[in-house]
């Protein structure tokens, strides 16, 4: 790729316009950015007694998977021993530097992923929340063997592989197996080609893609780039993954433009590059190993931040420059930011579309105009995030928020009051010394969770509320 190449890239990056595809090319491990699938081929041959000698020069969990079923093994062993090698044994793999320069590009928040590890997730912890479990995992399981929820009990109301909003909405990292997660038993990843093939079949039905309206919308979306970094995947069954990916064929027009990182052999790349060519203009494919398309990725994402202080710091919210109708708003004050980053996580994950104003130095009489429109006109809900830090600043700019609550509020009958207006207490705070909020709100009940976490029962009341708006499209 050019300059202008990587240009168009990084404002893509910038404008939330960028899903990647990360596959086994880029998933490594260790200090060493070792590759995860070579290890576990040589673990799984150990575990399941297959001779070494057995099998080609540069096997793969494939080569393991056939030569023990010749040999008469068991298929559940392949799952239940893949499951003890990721999650149960001593040393487990940590993330690689690959990982961690991809989890560093904080302009990408949703990352679908065709391995089942959960090595993506981990980087991602560890690089933007300081180890803490922030980052929202969605699993594509439809075969059934999922070890457990991948996004808490409530989760399973709504769609339960889909993600939790449109690309360009989330805020949080957020990582989809498309092929499933590691579990202990057969159906809830893919181990070997048998199961990639179940999978991409289930992916083209309607309980697949056709039940993930918002991931759906965003693969087929013509403006929405789809960098593919080191999926493995052969010529054919490249062109079949995206193919159901864009739910069109690949030589069809408007489709979204996809950038191919394969590490390939040169005749295959040229296989690769001739065949899109002729089949499709929206494929790029790039003659450049995978881990090293990353490492340039986030060298030129780095020097593009410090060049530019207005992108987000590592660890911010990134919220969409204008709030989507029917949004729900959360008034706060900047001293409270983890604490509304534990809030607006645990909303996302139920599925809800939050917004709030994460540029707070702004102000003047159109920003003003801006934001008490949001709350008098266009939000369904508005979370007033209380704690010490609002009470003892008096000239804040959330309580301005609030006062412009008001209006909307009383145009609220009956039990719609409650529904609009939400007071969540994020500190120990004596209930005594809550002086700021409104007086039409000092009536309202008022709930206490400590450092954000909300709890199902909130999330899911604040779910049902915004369905209900958007349903009747207020």
């Amino acid at each position: 790729m050019d300059d202008d190449a990587w240009n168009d890239l990084l404002n893509a990056i910038e404008e939330r316009k960028v899903l990647p595809i990360v596959g086994p090319g880029v998933t490594t491990f260790g200090a060493d950015d070792q590759l995860l699938g070579p290890w576990l081929a040589e673990r799984l041959a150990a575990s399941l007694k297959v001779p070494v000698a057995s099998l080609p020069d540069k096997y793969t969990l494939n080569d393991v998977v056939v030569r023990h079923l010749m040999s008469g093994g068991k298929s559940n062993l392949v799952y239940s021993r893949l499951h003890a090698i990721l999650e149960k044994h001593a040393e487990k793999p940590t993330p690689g530097p690959t990982l961690q320069r991809l989890a560093e590009v904080d302009g990408l928040n949703l990352f679908v992923t065709t391995t089942f590890d959960r090595l993506l997730k981990q980087a991602l912890n560890s690089v933007r929340y300081a180890g803490r479990d922030v980052t929202t995992e969605r699993v594509f399981a439809p075969l059934g063997g999922s070890d457990e929820p991948a996004n808490g009990p409530s989760q399973e109301k709504s769609s339960p592989y889909d993600t939790q909003a449109r690309l360009s909405q989330i805020s949080s990292a957020t990582v989809l197996h498309i092929l499933g997660r590691v579990a202990p038993i057969a159906g809830g990843f893919v181990a070997w080609d048998e199961d990639l093939l179940d999978f991409i079949c289930k992916l083209s039905s309607a309980s697949g893609l056709g039940s993930m309206p918002n991931l759906s919308k965003d693969l087929s979306d013509k403006d929405v780039s789809l960098p593919a970094l080191g999926l493995n995947f052969s010529d054919w069954l490249l062109r079949l993954f995206l193919r159901v990916a864009w739910q069109d064929r690949v030589d069809a027009k408007d489709l979204s433009t996809t950038y191919v990182a394969e590490a390939v052999t040169p005749v295959s790349q040229d296989n690769l590059v001739m065949m899109w060519e002729c089949r499709s203009n929206s494929v790029e494919v790039l003659e450049v190993e995978p881990r090293e398309f990353v490492r340039e990725l986030a060298e030129r994402w780095k020097e593009r931040r410090k060049n530019d202080p207005q992108l987000p710091a590592p660890g911010k919210l990134v919220m969409p420059p204008k709030m989507p109708p029917n949004s729900i708003f959360i008034s706060y004050v900047r001293e409270d930011f983890v604490a509304v980053r534990n809030l607006v996580t645990r909303l996302e994950n139920r599925g809800c579309i939050v917004w709030l104003d994460t540029e707070q130095l702004k102000s003047g009489g159109d920003y003003n105009v801006l934001i008490r429109r949001y709350i008098e006109k266009d939000c369904c809900a508005f979370i007033s995030v209380i704690s010490e830090n609002t009470e003892s600043q008096a000239k804040a700019y959330a309580h301005k928020e609030r006062s412009w609550a008001i209006q909307p509020f009383e145009e609220y009958s009956g039990p719609e009051k409650h529904d609009f207006y939400h007071p969540v207490i994020i500190s120990q705070i004596e209930l005594g010394k809550v002086i700021r909020e409104p007086e039409p709100f000092q009536t309202i009940g008022r709930v206490q969770f400590m450092d954000g976490m909300v709890d199902d029962d909130f999330c899911d009341r604040l779910y049902a509320i915004q369905q209900r708006a958007l349903g009747q499209g207020k």
